[in-house]
């Protein structure tokens, strides 16, 4: 059997209910009472959650997807993008302010070199110590030791 593409829009994710309503049964010319006998649901429970705004139950999103022949998880897959950006469209200035990691690795980073350049360290001012430094002997992790060497 072969399977169908939905045709996505790139414009603002679509309602998946929408979607099964205005396009699936419509492009199909069935009614919801076929629809809901495939499902295994009620005519009255099936109209009831597509016309509900809130979201489809997972199994009713994959049954629906086999019965008019799309891939298991495409109704999924749509209605995860369309609660995606419900939430981002909603919540823009909280998002706005939330720095990818990063970010904040480099803003750390900054700020530790700018710490060390105030009490005058530099990379000039550090060099390799000796395999001997340590009381124990060289350093057992592989990675030499090293020491700082103060500022004139």
């Amino acid at each position: 059997m072969q399977l169908k593409k939905i045709p996505w829009e790139r414009s603002r994710p679509k309602r998946p209910t929408d979607f099964i309503l205005q396009e699936l049964i419509t492009r199909e010319k069935i009614t919801v009472t076929d629809v809901a006998k495939g499902v295994g649901k009620s005519e009255q429970e099936l109209l009831s959650i597509l016309h509900n705004n809130k979201p489809l139950p997972s199994m009713l999103c994959v049954s629906i997807a086999r019965f008019f022949g799309l891939k298991d998880d495409s109704i999924l897959v749509m209605q995860a993008r369309y609660i995606t950006s419900e939430i981002v469209r909603g919540n823009k200035a909280k998002l706005k302010g939330i720095k990818t990691l990063d970010h904040m690795k480099r803003e750390e980073h900054q700020a530790k070199t700018a710490r060390l350049n105030a009490k005058g360290w530099n990379r000039e001012t550090i060099k390799p110590a000796p395999e001997t430094s340590r009381p124990d002997g060289p350093a057992k992790t592989g990675i030499p030791a090293y020491t700082e060497k103060t500022p004139d």
